[in-house]
């Protein structure tokens, strides 16, 4: 299962799911969430959207084999916060992806993984 944080209007969770990856899209903008299942919904694409605040993630840790953000995270107030709190609710042998964010060694560890992850999911 896959988490993706801030997804907006599903963009990264679409992708997943059309390479056959069972995803969780998460926002608390309940409209975007909205037009995200509508575009599921017109592929047949079995996706699960659930509204939620990226820095207070409904989620006991490692409940993800992985968790990917691209825009939405990099406008959280807290962003240091938020990539530590994000990674948790994965599983320790599971990676995470973050094209986007601050210019940090930790936030390109992240995203060095995102390929590697995310581009060449076996599902």
């Amino acid at each position: 299962m896959r988490l993706d944080v801030a997804a907006g209007n599903g963009n990264v969770s679409l992708a997943l799911a059309r390479r056959g990856a069972a995803v969780v899209s998460t926002d608390y903008v309940p409209a975007l969430l909205e037009r995200g299942q509508r575009r599921a919904e017109a592929e047949g694409l079995p996706l699960a959207f659930q509204v939620a605040d990226a820095e207070a993630l409904p989620f006991a840790d490692g409940s993800f084999d992985a968790v990917a953000s691209t825009f939405g995270v990099m406008f959280a107030p807290t962003r240091t916060a938020l990539r530590p709190r994000c990674c948790a609710s994965v599983a320790p042998a599971a990676g995470s992806g973050w094209p986007t964010g601050p210019p940090t060694a930790s936030w390109a560890r992240c995203s060095e993984r995102w390929g590697a992850i995310f581009l060449r999911l076996p599902v």
